[in-house]
């Protein structure tokens, strides 16, 4: 059985620079930081991180996650959070894996084995799961799979099913997946708060993302910011900041161009909302990001 050295090497030899890396499987990103970072707003995107070596700090809202060598975060859905690597260095940089949640083969895993009755109800839509030998091993064996395209094609999505399995086995895990199966009560507002994240310059009210979850106004406020932190009408403004930032990082876009693009109607608010948020107003905050190497890890 392989251990955590084992896995440790293997991402060392992958990941052989500072960045993210892609792999030849698009729900598998391995991580790498030689520095520590600063505290970034960022969108955490439904996936399991598993931190092999450093430690990561995570604030959703008023809740702060820990991650390191000998547990794992998950997040079930797209989420605004406040990330940093607190540990790394050069000779024993932060490493990680990213592999992203596929709610198909967690709801697949659910009703097979069922473990939806098992699990009681979530609240928060992000966790901390444990990784024993069992995990490294299995983390190892995906890695292996990356040394030719015919493994990966072969045996990546076994060891993928795999992996879910093995998170399912831990209670905070299974509280927290379980609830993507649709026969879940927050299934629906899952689906809502993933809607917003492709539709967040849409005009819309809470009487109409309440009705998509087919709840009370009350209960749908309720039930959103127990599993975000934040009020729905936070939560679509963060994520329209964030994307913006992303334009202007990834495509060039100017702070009028970026804002009208995410749907604000006048650049006043936007520059001012944009600040209030990542502490500075766009083209500092954009110089700041580009010379301190940070435009890759937000």
């Amino acid at each position: 059985m392989r251990n955590l050295s084992d896995a440790v090497k293997q991402v060392m030899t992958l990941a052989s620079h500072e960045g993210l890396h892609k792999t030849p499987l698009p729900w598998l990103t391995l991580v790498r930081a030689d520095n520590p970072t600063t505290l970034e707003m960022v969108l955490y995107e439904p996936s399991v991180c598993i931190v092999l070596q450093g430690k990561k700090e995570t604030r959703q809202e008023h809740t702060t996650f820990y991650s390191h060598a000998a547990n794992c975060i998950l997040g079930a859905v797209n989420l605004p959070v406040l990330g940093a690597v607190i540990e790394a260095s050069p000779s024993e940089p932060y490493l990680c894996l990213r592999i992203d949640i596929d709610p198909s083969i967690i709801a697949e895993l659910v009703d097979e084995h069922d473990l939806s009755g098992s699990a009681p109800n979530a609240d928060s839509a992000m966790t901390l799961g444990a990784v024993d030998e069992n995990m490294i091993d299995t983390v190892s064996r995906l890695l292996d799979s990356l040394e030719s395209e015919a493994a990966a094609r072969a045996l990546a999505p076994l060891i993928q099913k795999e992996l879910y399995w093995r998170l399912l086995q831990q209670i905070p895990a299974r509280v927290l997946l379980s609830q993507l199966a649709k026969d879940s009560k927050y299934y629906a507002l899952y689906k809502v708060i993933n809607w917003l994240e492709t539709n967040f310059s849409q005009q819309v009210t809470m009487d109409d993302l309440a009705n998509q979850a087919a709840m009370s106004l009350s209960s749908f406020y309720a039930h959103f910011k127990a599993a975000t932190g934040i009020s729905p009408l936070q939560y679509r403004n963060r994520l329209r900041l964030i994307k913006a930032r992303k334009l202007m990082l990834l495509q060039g876009c100017n702070a009028a161009e970026a804002g009208f693009a995410v749907g604000y109607q006048e650049p006043a608010q936007f520059n001012r909302e944009y600040s209030r948020l990542f502490g500075l107003p766009p083209k500092r905050d954009l110089f700041r990001l580009k010379s301190h190497s940070l435009a890759e890890f937000v």
